[in-house]
């Protein structure tokens, strides 16, 4: 089960990467996400999950004058 969970979460740890030109006439959005599978999460030292494998969501806006929340 352990070796299961170790290459689930190697393998969805692995992200693609695709670069590609923009156009200056496109807009950047301000919105980001992410999103992590952790096999187990420790928080101040005390198993929060348990330990068993936790999913955490993300959502960032970063603003053009600097403003950044998330």
């Amino acid at each position: 089960m352990r070796k299961i969970l170790g290459i689930a979460s190697l393998i969805m740890s692995t992200g693609v990467v695709h670069a590609e030109q923009i156009n200056e006439q496109e807009q950047i959005s301000p919105y980001s996400a992410n999103v992590t599978f952790a096999s187990q999460y420790i928080s101040r030292g005390f198993q929060q999950t348990w330990g068993k494998p936790a999913l955490q969501i993300g959502l960032d806006y970063a603003n053009p004058n600097g403003l950044f929340v998330g």
